[in-house]
């Protein structure tokens, strides 16, 4: 039976290791990571879905007997685990694959069968972790750190995957969160020559509620009351998407400043370098880390802007909008050399990423 080995120690069994949601050089990936080559057949946008489609296939690799990661999320422990346990995926496939995409992409779909028993589990995930060990991005050695989270989630995983109630305590205070943060949203509203959805709510939300139903955009702009705003782009324009296709990713740092023209209130608009997992830009009080970044809008500060909310609309969608005139949309993303032709085009030069 195969099992999980520490990425450290993939270097000591070369050609034995199947590597998810990651890359190294002596190890078959399976992964939708940018750069990594996806098993013909096997394509997805998800690596979870990479690894199921490649399980299915029955490809030789997936008898090798270690596999590893780099890195803890949803997408790569889930990998992790359908590798592990395969026939046990297999027949649980469709609420895996919603947990990916929600614990991934933060695109949780209520009208999915699935969706609410996805959302539980993948709530159980987020808050054992953060209460056992550390939040996404809470530490610098995430390679060697992560290795607990795996020995102590491979072994607990299949049981509750079966009998998700037995741990609600777990998981219960999450879920409910993202079911009344989703009502709270008063308008989503999709501008598909922007690669956009616009999301209105009272307050700011938990990611899972702001970015539902956004599987078809590349950024999400949330608008609160009291003039307060974020545009993001999400991660899914990060990786290689297979099925859906997306636009290439923007310089944000182009339009805050275009918005810093216009903002009155002594504070700057800043934009993370579009080579960013999920670059975000906002009206900045004070430098965000990256675990504050990661986290959800409610537990951030977002300052009230000057500019009135239909201008500031009127800006963000302009500038997406002339960016992407006459382009289309294409599956397998965009690479970076790619991303900056692109950007030479449209811009005139090109865009730094520090």
């Amino acid at each position: 039976m195969a099992q999980f080995l520490p990425f450290s120690e993939i270097k000591n069994y070369k050609n034995r290791v199947v590597v998810v949601d990651a890359h190294h050089p002596y190890a078959f990936a399976l992964s939708h990571w940018k750069g990594v080559q996806q098993p013909l057949g096997c394509e997805d946008d998800t690596s979870l879905g990479i690894v199921l489609n490649a399980l299915k296939k029955m490809l030789p690799e997936t008898n090798w007997p270690y596999v590893s990661n780099n890195h803890f999320d949803a997408d790569g422990f889930l990998g992790i685990w359908a590798y592990l346990h395969p026939h046990e995926a297999l027949a649980h496939e469709e609420t895996l694959r919603q947990m990916a995409l929600i614990g991934d992409f933060r695109e949780f779909n209520p009208t999915h069968p699935q969706a609410l028993e996805a959302l539980a589990l993948v709530c159980w995930l987020n808050s054992v972790e953060k209460k056992r060990f550390y939040a996404p991005f809470g530490s610098p050695q995430e390679a060697r750190m992560c290795v607990p989270k795996y020995e102590y989630f491979l072994p607990r995983f299949e049981f509750a995957l079966a009998k998700p109630e037995t741990c609600q305590a777990e998981w219960k205070e999450e879920f409910e969160e993202v079911l009344r943060d989703y009502a709270l949203v008063n308008e989503r509203k999709l501008y598909g020559e922007a690669s956009l959805m616009e999301v209105q709510a009272s307050r700011p939300l938990h990611y899972y509620a702001l970015f539902a139903h956004s599987e078809s955009v590349d950024y999400v702009m949330s608008l609160y009351p009291d003039n307060r705003y974020e545009l993001e782009n999400k991660y899914s324009s990060w990786v290689t998407t297979s099925l859906r296709k997306t636009m290439p990713r923007l310089p944000l740092k182009t339009l805050a400043e275009r918005l810093n023209t216009l903002e009155k209130s002594g504070l700057q608009w800043v934009a993370d370098g579009h080579k960013d997992t999920g670059p975000l830009l906002r009206l900045q009080h004070k430098k965000l880390s990256k675990e504050e970044r990661y986290h959800h809008p409610y537990g951030r500060e977002i300052p009230s802007s000057s500019i009135p909310p239909e201008q500031w609309k009127a800006e963000v969608i302009g500038f997406l909008s002339a960016a992407y005139k006459d382009t289309q949309g294409q599956a397998g993303g965009w690479s970076w050399a790619e991303t900056a032709a692109f950007h030479e085009q449209v811009f005139g030069k090109s865009q730094s990423d520090d």
